[in-house]
């Protein structure tokens, strides 16, 4: 008996460290350079969702901001 058992990894998410902005500045979910891989579909970075707070660089502050898949 041969059984096919598939696996499914969780994806990993990689962003390029924390994101600093000055006050003012343009923001967009971009900057944080986001990238997705996992074993069984490959390159995910196009299905990342961008979650958390509203960026608004108008205001000092710490924004936190989730990338999923």
């Amino acid at each position: 008996v041969v059984e096919n058992v598939k696996t499914n990894n969780k994806p990993s998410i990689a962003v390029d460290g924390e994101l600093y902005i000055t006050q003012g500045d343009k923001y967009d979910n971009t900057m944080l350079k986001a990238t997705a891989y996992d074993k069984e579909d490959g390159d995910l970075t196009d299905k990342i969702q961008i979650s958390g707070d509203k960026v608004d660089t108008t205001k000092l502050g710490t924004y936190d901001v989730v990338a999923t898949v």
